[in-house]
């Protein structure tokens, strides 16, 4: 059982390759609160289990910052996942359960409601799909719900699914042209190599 209000690259010499590359990824303002129970019979991140709880102020994911969050989590099977987690930037908040498997590679997403920006939501799980979603310029955040997964390196395993309600509408670039739309409901589904966007209604 452990409580740390230190900064988590203080721990990057006894965790393996993965991890500490996760942890280069990370950039700290306040130092984040963990508090943790754990068990295995090493700190290869695959061969621990446990539970514990983790809030943080100032942090950002490949240089997505938000202003704080916190959550419960657990660690098995060489996976992390927070659930019931709740994520704060500026007016934006995101909530739902957030599985991180470092073994299988892969983001699970479930049961995601989410008033933040969307490109920097998927800029910190895959920068691929963010570029993909990059074009659709919404005037203010969209609430968005997201369910399904995406794989960390192989795209033919993408499967996610997003339901999008944006009431001051987007801008999208099609032909040389600029389409303005207003209030807008739309679905997008990642089906591997592949983004399908339907705009179910739009103004």
């Amino acid at each position: 059982r452990a409580m740390s209000k230190l900064r988590p690259t203080a721990f990057a010499p006894a965790l393996d390759a993965k991890s500490r590359q996760i942890l280069a990824d990370l950039e700290f303002q306040d130092t984040p609160e963990v508090s943790v129970s754990l068990h295995g019979s090493s700190f290869d991140f695959p061969k621990l289990k446990g539970e514990g709880t983790l809030k943080l102020g100032r942090t950002a994911m490949r240089g997505v910052w938000i202003d704080s969050a916190e959550s419960p989590f657990e660690i098995a099977d060489g996976a992390i996942t927070y659930s019931g987690f709740k994520l704060i930037h500026g007016k934006g908040v995101g909530t739902g359960t957030f599985t991180y498997d470092f073994a299988g590679q892969q983001v699970r997403l479930s049961n995601i409601v989410s008033t933040l920006n969307p490109v920097d939501v998927m800029m910190s799980i895959d920068p691929k799909i963010a570029e993909s979603i990059r074009p659709y310029r919404f005037r203010e955040n969209p609430t968005v719900n997201v369910d399904g997964s995406v794989h960390m390196k192989d795209i033919h395993q993408n499967n996610m699914r997003i339901k999008i309600e944006s009431a001051e509408g987007l801008d999208y670039d099609l032909l040389g042209k600029t389409l303005s739309f207003g209030k807008t409901s739309a679905s997008v589904h990642i089906d591997q190599a592949i983004v399908r966007a339907k705009v179910t209604r739009a103004k």
